[in-house]
C-alpha cells in the first residue's frame, strides 16, 4: 500500500531539513577547522611581538642565573621564616598583626609587653633577617615550567609574617627609646618588600606593596617623636637620610611592579595554553569551537594586560587610569563577545593591583616628607617647616609629586591649628586635607588615617 500524499510531503520535508542540517554542520565544521589555525596564529603573532620587543613572555624567559647562597638574601629569609616560633604561629594561624595596632599611639605598656614577648620568641628570625639585609643580591631560584601556577608564590605568607614581625620590632624599639634600631627595622621592612616582588607575579606584587605600606606607615607614625641626634638611642641624620632615600626609590618601585605584571602576563598565557591542551572534546566541532574561543580570549587578555603594564609605568594614577580601556563587565554593558570574557573576569584584579601600587608609592612619599619634616624640626628648635620648599635640598632632594594626582605635589598645611602633609587620595580632588569618609555607610574599621578618606592625611605633630 503506497504512502498517502500527506505522508509523502512530510517525508520530503524531513529529508530537506536533514540535508540543511547536514550542510550547516559541514559549514560549521569547515569554519572551525579554518578558525582554529587562525586563532593559533594570532596568539603566536602576539608572542613573537613581545619577544621581538625583548619582553619575557614564556616561562623559560623568567629563568635567572643562579647565585651563591653566601650572597643570596633569600636563603636567610627562608631560614627566618622556618624558625620554630614563626612556624608555630603559622601552624596555629595566629596573625602577628594582632600585636600591632596603628590606632594605638603611643602604645600602652601592656601592648609593649606583649610585643616584647613576641620578639623574644622570634629573636632568631630577626637575626636571620639582619643577615639577609647584609647580602648584596636576592634570587628565589624559581624555575618556571608549565603549569606555572603550581610553581609560583612560594613562601609569600611567610614573608608577610616577617614584615609584620619587623614592624613590631620597630614599634618596640621606638617605645623603648632605641630610635636608631627602629629606623633600621623599617629599612629592613622595605628591603623585604622588594625581595618579595622578585617572585614576579601579580600576587607577589600585591603582597610586596602591602609589606612596603606596613613599613612606610610605621615611619609616618613614629616620625613626630623621632629622636635625631648623637645622644643615647638617637638615630643619626645619616640613618634618617638613608631611610628617606629608600622611600624615594621611585624607579626601583615602578620597575618591580612592572616586572610583576610581566610575570602575570606569562602566567596568563601559560595557564590558557595548558587549558587548551587539556580540553576534552565531546565532538570534533565542539572541541574546536572551545579551543578557538579560549585562544581568542587568551590573546585579548594578553593585550589588555600589556596595556596595564604600560599604564603602570606612567607617573601618576590619573594618567594610568586614562591609559586603560574599559572592562566590559565593569562598564555596565554586556560582554561584547566571547573573546572578552577572560578580561571581564580578571581585568578588575589587575586594576585593583595597579591602584594598590600607586597607593604604595604615595605612602612612601608621605613617609619621606614626615621624616624630613621631623629632621628639619630637630634642627630648628622644634619648629616644623612653613612650606615644603624649606625641606629642599638638605632634607629632601625635591618636593615629591603626589602619585594620586596629575602632576601636582603633595599637599602641605602648616598653621596654628595643624601641620600635615597629604595626598588627594582616591577621590583625586584636593579638598585641603579633608579626612571625611568617602563611604561612611561601609566603614570596616580604622581611623581617619586611611584610604577611605576624601584625602589621605599624615599629621606631623605628636598625637595627644
Amino acid at each position: 500500500m503506497g504512502l498517502s500524499k500527506r505522508r509523502r510531503v512530510a517525508l520530503v520535508l524531513a529529508i530537506v531539513v536533514a540535508a540543511v542540517v547536514l550542510v550547516i554542520v559541514s559549514v560549521l565544521y569547515t569554519k572551525g577547522r579554518m578558525a582554529e589555525p587562525a586563532a593559533e596564529q594570532q596568539l603566536q603573532a602576539l608572542i613573537d611581538q613581545y619577544k621581538a620587543a625583548g619582553e619575557p613572555i614564556l616561562p623559560e624567559d623568567f629563568d635567572t642565573a643562579p647565585i651563591p647562597d653566601e650572597t643570596n638574601a633569600v636563603v636567610d629569609l627562608r631560614a627566618a621564616a622556618k624558625a620554630r616560633p614563626m612556624t608555630r604561629m603559622a601552624d596555629k594561624e595566629e596573625a602577628v598583626e594582632v600585636h600591632v595596632s596603628e590606632e594605638v599611639r603611643p602604645i600602652s605598656a601592656g601592648e609593649a609587653g606583649r610585643l616584647q614577648d613576641l620578639l623574644k620568641q622570634c629573636n632568631q628570625s630577626l637575626v636571620d633577617i639582619r643577615a639577609a639585609a647584609a647580602k648584596p643580591a636576592a634570587d628565589w631560584q624559581i624555575k618556571c615550567r608549565t603549569p606555572v601556577l603550581k610553581m609560583m608564590h612560594p613562601e609569600i605568607g611567610d614573608m608577610v609574617r616577617l614584615s609584620l614581625l619587623l614592624n613590631a620590632d620597630a614599634v618596640v624599639a621606638h617605645y623603648q627609646g632605641d630610635h636608631a634600631h627602629a629606623i633600621e627595622s623599617l629599612r629592613q621592612g622595605i628591603l623585604l618588600a622588594r625581595i618579595t616582588a622578585k617572585q614576579r607575579s601579580l600576587l607577589a606584587g600585591l603582597f610586596a606593596c602591602g609589606e612596603n605600606v606596613v613599613a612606610a606607615r610605621e615611619a609616618e607614625q613614629i616620625s613626630p617623636t623621632l629622636h635625631i641626634g648623637t645622644g643615647t638611642g638617637d638615630t643619626t641624620p645619616a640613618q634618617v637620610r638613608a631611610l628617606i632615600d629608600d622611600l624615594l626609590q621611585d624607579a626601583a618601585s615602578h620597575r618591580a611592579f612592572h616586572d610583576c605584571l610581566l610575570g602575570e602576563r606569562m602566567c596568563e598565557l601559560d595557564s590558557c595554553r595548558d587549558e587548551v591542551g587539556g580540553l576534552k572534546q565531546p565532538s570534533a566541532s565542539a572541541g574546536r569551537t572551545a579551543k578557538v574561543v579560549l585562544l581568542h580570549n587568551t590573546a585579548t587578555l594578553l593585550q589588555y594586560t600589556t596595556k596595564v603594564v604600560g599604564a603602570a609605568d606612567l607617573p601618576n594614577y590619573p594618567a594610568a587610569q586614562a591609559g586603560l580601556p574599559n572592562i566590559p563587565a565593569r562598564s555596565g554593558k554586556a560582554i561584547s563577545s566571547l573573546s572578552d570574557s577572560l578580561v571581564s573576569l580578571l581585568g578588575p584584579s589587575l586594576i585593583y593591583a595597579l591602584k594598590g601600587a600607586f597607593q604604595s608609592y604615595t605612602e612612601d612619599r608621605l613617609a619621606a616628607v614626615a621624616l624630613a619634616a621631623r629632621w628639619y624640626a630637630v634642627e630648628h628648635d622644634g619648629k616644623l617647616p612653613a612650606t615644603l620648599n624649606d625641606l629642599v635640598p638638605r632634607y629632601l632632594p625635591e618636593i615629591p609629586l603626589d602619585p594620586m594626582a596629575a602632576g601636582k605635589p603633595l599637599g602641605y598645611i602648616a598653621n596654628k591649628d595643624r601641620t600635615l602633609v597629604y595626598s588627594v587620595g582616591e577621590s583625586g580632588i584636593d579638598e585641603q586635607a579633608n579626612e571625611t569618609r568617602m563611604d561612611p555607610e561601609h566603614v570596616t574599621g580604622g581611623g581617619p588615617h586611611t584610604w577611605r578618606a576624601r584625602n589621605f592625611v599624615v599629621h606631623l605633630e605628636p598625637a595627644h
